[in-house]
């Protein structure tokens, strides 16, 4: 729709950050087995958010990926970032696909890489988070995107 997305309005939550391209098996692989399963068993969780952040650089691609269901669904907040130099990605180290991202309810990167394989293991991952037993592994300035810098980084939705 083209709407600018300010991460801050995601505070409070536990967000799940999925990074991926149009025809990436890899990316579908995780969807399928993934993904998809985990935003269906935290649909109804106040407290979790997903959001996808597509690397294409073709709008027209990215939209028809999207309404195939295949790799993210009307649940999540779908974002398009015009393509892999996109400042969120550049400033991630986000170079492969998929990639995952998950931040705590202040915003701050609990986790980047690392991740389990299995849907089983995600959904324990999540939860652990959820609990507080785990915390952020950085400080408050590790921000997915700055405060300070949030209004030069938007994407369209």
């Amino acid at each position: 729709q083209g709407d600018t997305i300010y991460p801050e309005e995601w505070k409070g939550k536990l967000v799940f950050l999925d990074f991926w391209l149009s025809g990436c098996g890899a990316c579908l692989s995780f969807a399928k087995e993934t993904f998809l399963p985990i935003m269906e068993e935290f649909e109804d969780h106040p407290d979790v958010l997903f959001v996808t952040v597509a690397g294409d650089n073709n709008r027209e691609l990215w939209e028809r990926s999207v309404e195939s269901g295949r790799y993210t669904t009307e649940q999540s907040i779908n974002l398009y970032s015009g393509g892999t130099d996109h400042p969120t990605l550049r400033q991630n180290l986000i170079r492969s696909f998929p990639a995952q991202i998950l931040l705590d309810r202040q915003g701050r990167i609990l986790q980047s890489g690392g991740f389990p394989r299995s849907k089983e293991k995600w959904s324990e991952l999540i939860h652990t988070y959820l609990s507080g037993e785990a915390q952020a592994f950085k400080t408050e300035t590790s921000n997915i995107i700055p405060t300070s810098q949030t209004k030069s980084h938007s994407y369209a939705k």
